[in-house]
């Protein structure tokens, strides 16, 4: 079985790649009647079967040859790019905390060998939203003004970030980032 896809261009972009795959799979069935079986069955206590024994075997095998179309290779490799330079849009949304992973420390705290403690100086990363519930009459009547006031946990508007003109006073959902360096421990919006 073969999947052959073609692209559009011959500037596939990075995550969607074009695929010419082809899958190679051998099913096979055996079964035969084994009278030996049924004759030792009989010779034990108890125990007189007319019925046949049989012997079955059963087995697969699968191989995914990957590959990719020839209009997608250059000088015989798969080229993929990252970026077209011709002014298109990919979007990458850096404020999930899932967009984001574990990056090698800095040199500065690289110890010379590859073990788990080169990666101790590596800065604790936290994110966090402060649920709308804070700035409405419903929250806890433990929290005040000054609670949801610092730059921490209070709520951010389109003025503040854009300066510009905006009849209504409206917030947008923003991500906060607390981070941890060595003790030393900030937060940055």
């Amino acid at each position: 079985m073969n999947l052959n896809e073609k692209p559009l261009t011959q500037k596939s972009n990075y995550g969607i790649e074009p695929v010419n795959n082809t899958i190679f799979g051998l099913n096979s069935n055996f079964s035969t009647e084994v009278p030996f079986l049924t004759r030792l069955a009989n010779k034990l206590p108890n125990i007189d079967t007319d019925v046949p024994s049989n012997l079955s075997v059963r087995g697969e095998v699968a191989f995914l040859s990957p590959g990719s179309p020839k209009n997608a290779d250059f000088q015989g490799e798969t080229t993929t790019y990252l970026d077209d330079f011709e002014g298109a849009q990919s979007l990458i949304d850096i404020r999930s905390f899932l967009g984001w992973s574990m990056a090698s420390p800095p040199l500065e705290y690289m110890t010379g060998n590859n073990s788990l403690e080169s990666g101790y100086g590596r800065a604790k990363m936290a994110w966090y939203t402060v649920d709308p519930i804070f700035y409405s009459n419903q929250r806890p009547s433990a929290l005040n003004d000054n609670d949801i006031s610092t730059n921490e946990t209070r709520r951010i508007y389109i003025q503040d970030v854009f300066n510009q003109d905006v009849s209504a006073r409206t917030d947008f959902s923003t991500k906060y980032l607390g981070y941890c360096i060595l003790s030393k421990c900030k937060r940055a919006l």
